[in-house]
């Protein structure tokens, strides 16, 4: 895989600076004077960096002068591997995006040709056609730096001479059977044709030649093509152990051959014997790890495929030939557990652990370091021997015979005896290895709680549970029950003793920018914005009450599992932000799906009863609707035909679950289609576990039904869909009728690192000060727990907000509304009987209840549906979108609210007959204050409650073609019309007057005042 640009490319538009200063701001000041220093370190009280020019390249260089042994200058791209731990390529890409550079990569590839097959050749057929010499380029690509530079074999090493480590590579390649191949043919599926592939500069290939198969290494090509195999490929073995028992054969035969020489010759037996057994063999997890340990002087092997495993006859075939068996696993998810299993059957095994931090650095391809080689990159054998020094074997006990002072085996309860003893390091491995750690929290007076990790499932679990996993242990291994007496009578497994586990933080990050897992019992779906797809266990960590389980109860009250199963699209969003967005939707019969239909149906009153009662109305009244909605006579023929109720029910029936019922307006149903898409947008934004600092959102859930001011609806849907949230994001609750609620200084107490998905404060009171969530919804949160210190949770470490209310929104200032993703919810469904004709709910439309009566399809239809609310959202995130749902009646509702009841009947009557003219705004305040008696009414407060009623009827306020109108800024939502008008108390002067203009109709302009 190659770039197709170079570093050159990157930082030729200002040499690195911009990035620089985003690293460290205050280095803006160095740019302006090349003398200027300032401090990057913690520990530097001098202020000890700078900056310089490159002489041949230009780029900005920055040096710390104080850094001691690394202080050399870097330029950007060095600065972001360190200050990121990225790798050349992971800092490569990260630099590119800085700068807006969008990376296209070259594959390489091997050369390419074709024949003809013969008659003898077999469909899919592999065959090495010829072998070549290595380069040492060819060694570079499986051999990491450091191996390369300490490479030693039979005892030879040289750390400055290349051709002394060429011909020693070459030794160890020989010994391991790779070679480096220049062609080999591969027959079609169909048997009539043979693909030649050929290695070349950028596409090495090699092969490791056992005899009667060969496996093709191919190191630059697509994963999944990587390896091949050539001949019979054997079902379970293992690399490298023959060439290592002839050895140990050879030097067996060699002893006795000297030892019998001795005897026959009268001489001394030879002390100086060839070894009959390695100090140590490492298994590996593949043949490049493999070359890259064995080059560091070990002797290694490596099985065949990723699911073979050792049996018992080979781990006794290895073990006669080595003092110490290792095993050197990736320290990825996989590598992990299969390093469990083999220790499992295998006790005296000693498992090499590399460093966690490994997996925090990314390789060229952005994917987390897991391997030795990965290792080798920066460590030295040094280092990597270590590693091996300190690898613990997974049995946690030490024991010998027992003897008495006589030196005779001690007998008891006719067995002989063993002395056992706790080995507590060893001990604290095992348990580690089975996934036993503290896990830090600032929930608990210890400052930790105990957990297990089962793959990528995480348990909170006590002390007991530790000591029993050891208990059950020694039993199902049958082991001596002395041993098991000993563990049983042992203080060292006391929650004391326990508590030196070490501490780990999982990886709870299961999502990113354009990605999110959903963690089924038995299945791991990956949602992107193109796909939803059952994916193998990711290298992140899920809590195990997070994993959903789709149970359910059988006609005999037996519990039935069900598996997820992905389906067909249920819907298709088309559109963008500045042309507007349209819904086409499937045909489906999940229930989830109908109910949110309904809660769209935003027009369903003008729809079911206006319309389809139409023919009721008067021929007066027919008239003046037909007038109003711009009717034309074919569509009040078809109103008018809507008086058989045979008719009326088979209206209802065909759109009962549907938007675009045939008798709403085109404009109507577009409008029912954005409050669905917006609720599609909101649930995928949910769902999203990551935290954009550009999307701050609280969904904020209202009533689309106008009420009077301070009045409340409800029983719309909106605690439904709060539920289906809980029914997969971790949930906190909070009741939002207390309207003191922010002052209780632990309100945040129950909120969880990593835990905590939604934050779901209900029924939120018609007067909650929203700015009070400012802090929480765009940088951090504090949490004050009972008898704890206070914590402060970082953006990313807690969930989102869910706001419903059945009131309006009084806070739809700038501020407010960039934290808030509306959502609203019609009156369908309904249980007020003095307001409606009849009471609606879920239950009545869809004969069982949501959630409670479903079997496993409304389940599987449920979470799918949910999974492609979040697909949808994310194939937008990117994007700079935001989809509000129909604003008209919100807008209305606010307006309402703002300037409340008694206000809204003042202006009613006190503008009758005053609109289209000047109105002093003065003599308005004045009488307003004296009608509504509101002594501590303010000139401000009177002027946006003006402006609300204004919106409130749809009319203009204060619009610009009025003369003397002028914009006070440039930010003010409405101007100013002020005018000179005679001075009252001196004649012949003129004072300034300020005037308010309401237009209620289109007027002709001729007719305003100048």
């Amino acid at each position: 895989m190659e770039y197709e640009i170079t570093l050159d490319d990157i930082l030729k538009q200002d040499g690195g600076q911009q990035y620089l200063e985003s690293v460290y701001p205050d280095i803006y000041k160095c740019f302006q004077n090349p003398n200027h220093k300032i401090s990057i370190r913690d520990d530097d009280s001098t202020a000890s960096a700078g900056v310089f020019k490159h002489k041949e390249k230009g780029w900005w260089m920055l040096k710390d002068f104080g850094g001691g042994g690394d202080n050399k200058a870097k330029t950007a791209l060095q600065v972001c591997m360190d200050v990121n731990g990225l790798s050349y390529g992971a800092a490569f890409k990260v630099l590119a995006e800085f700068y807006g550079i969008s990376i296209k990569y070259t594959q390489a590839s091997a050369t390419y040709n074709h024949r003809p097959a013969r008659s003898d050749e077999q469909p899919k057929q592999v065959t090495i056609t010829k072998y070549k010499e290595f380069t040492k380029a060819e060694i570079l690509t499986i051999l990491s730096p450091k191996a390369w530079e300490g490479i030693e074999f039979g005892g030879m090493n040289n750390k400055d001479d290349d051709k002394i480590r060429f011909d020693l590579a070459m030794q160890l390649f020989k010994y391991y059977h790779i070679k480096s191949v220049e062609t080999y043919e591969q027959v079609s599926e169909d048997g009539k044709k043979v693909n030649i592939f050929s290695s070349n500069p950028e596409f090495p290939i090699f092969a490791f030649d056992e005899g009667d198969f060969q496996k093709i290494y191919k190191p630059k090509d697509e994963k999944q093509y990587r390896f091949l195999y050539a001949g019979k490929k054997p079902e379970n073995f293992i690399h490298g152990l023959a060439q290592h028992k002839q050895f140990i054969s050879g030097n067996v035969k060699q002893n006795e051959e000297a030892y019998n020489a001795a005897v026959e010759s009268g001489q001394k037996v030879v002390k100086d014997k060839l070894e009959e057994k390695f100090r140590e063999i490492i298994l590996c997890s593949g043949g490049s790890d493999a070359l890259n340990v064995a080059a560091l002087g070990y002797k290694v092997i490596w099985l065949n495929s990723e699911t073979a495993k050792i049996d018992k006859e080979q781990f006794k075939s290895i073990n006669s030939i080595c003092t110490n068996f290792y095993n050197l696993p990736d320290i990825d998810m996989t590598g992990k557990e299969s390093a469990k299993s083999l220790a499992f059957c295998y006790l005296d095994i000693r498992t090499i652990w590399l460093p966690a931090t490994l997996a925090q650095q990314t390789d060229i391809r952005g994917n987390a370091c897991k391997d030795v080689r990965d290792f080798l990159k920066n460590n030295d054998k040094k280092a990597f021997k270590k590693l091996v020094e300190t690898a613990l074997p997974f049995k946690f006990w030490d024991e010998q015979p027992a003897y008495d002072k006589e030196g005779n085996r001690k007998i008891k309860f006719g067995r002989p005896q063993m002395t056992y003893e706790l080995n507590h390091v060893c001990t604290y491995n095992f348990l580690q290895m089975n996934g036993f750690y503290r896990y830090p929290t600032d929930k608990t007076k210890e400052g930790y709680v105990f957990i297990k990790i089962d793959g990528n499932k995480v348990t909170k679990v006590d002390s007991n549970i530790i000591k029993n996993f050891i208990h059950n242990f020694l039993k199902e291994r049958q082991l001596p029950e002395d041993l098991r007496n000993m563990m049983y009578r042992s203080p060292q497994l006391s929650e004391t003793s326990l508590s030196n586990l070490e501490d780990f933080e999982p990886n709870f990050k299961h999502f990113g920018r354009d990605f999110q897992y959903i963690f089924f019992d038995n299945k791991i779906w990956k949602v992107t914005g193109d796909a939803i797809e059952v994916v193998k266990t990711p290298d992140v960590y899920v809590w195990d009450f997070k994993i959903i389980k789709i149970e359910t109860t059988d006609k005999n009250n037996r519990l039935v599992v069900h598996k997820p199963k992905i389906l067909e699209d249920m819907f298709k969003i088309s559109g963008n932000m500045k042309e507007g967005w349209d819904i086409e939707m499937q045909e489906t019969n999940s229930d989830f799906v109908k109910f949110l239909t309904n809660t769209c149906r935003i027009h369903w009153r003008t729809e079911l009863e206006e319309r389809m009662n139409f023919w009721q109305l008067t021929e007066k009244q027919r008239n003046e609707y037909k007038v109003t909605h711009d009717l034309s006579e074919e569509q009040v023929k078809k109103l008018m035909s809507f008086q058989s109720k045979e008719k009326q029910d088979k209206y209802n029936e065909q759109y009962q679950f549907r938007l675009d019922g045939s008798l709403l307006t085109a404009e109507e149903i577009k409008e029912q289609k954005l409050a669905f898409i917006n609720r599609i947008f909101s649930i995928g934004y949910m769902l999203h576990r990551y935290k954009d600092l550009a999307k701050p959102w609280a969904l904020f859930l209202m009533d689309y039904r106008i009420s009077e001011e301070g009045a409340s609806n409800g029983r719309a849907g909106k605690g439904i869909l709060a539920k289906a949230f809980y029914k997969m994001l971790w949930h906190t609750w909070k009741d939002g009728r207390k309207q003191d609620m922010f002052d209780y200084e632990h309100i945040w107490e129950p909120i969880e690192k990593w835990v905590t998905d939604l934050i779901h404060i209900e029924d939120w009171g018609e007067f909650q000060p929203f700015p009070r969530l400012y802090g929480p919804l765009t940088s951090s949160l504090i949490a004050n727990p009972k008898g704890k210190t206070m914590i402060t949770y970082k953006y990313e470490e807690y969930g989102k907000f869910l706001i419903d209310t059945n009131f309006s929104d009084r806070y739809m200032d700038g501020s407010s509304k960039g934290r808030k993703l509306h959502g609203v919810f019609s009156d369908y469904y309904h249980e007020d009987l003095e307001y409606y004709g009849e009471v609606r709910t879920p239950l009545t439309e869809l004969k069982r209840r949501i959630f409670d009566d479903w079997d496993g399809e409304q389940w599987n239809l449920f979470y799918n549906f949910m999974a492609q609310c979040l697909k949808f959202y994310l194939s937008v995130a990117q994007s700079d979108v935001k989809i509000d749902p129909p604003f008209s009646n919100i807008q209305k509702r606010n307006s309402l609210a703002l300037m409340g009841e008694n206000f809204r009947q003042w202006a009613d009557n006190y503008f009758a007959g005053k609109l289209n003219d000047l109105v002093g705004r003065t003599d308005a305040y004045e009488d307003c204050r004296n009608a509504i008696n509101a002594k501590q009414f303010t000139p401000q407060g009177f002027w946006k409650k003006i402006q609300a009623w204004a919106e409130f009827n749809e009319y203009k306020f204060n619009p610009e073609h009025v003369s003397g109108w002028k914009k006070e800024s440039e930010h003010a939502k409405y101007g100013t019309i002020k005018k000179m008008i005679p001075n009252p108390n001196q004649e012949g002067k003129y004072t300034q007057k300020e005037f308010i203009w309401i237009e209620g109709k289109e007027i002709d302009e001729s007719d305003i005042p100048v």
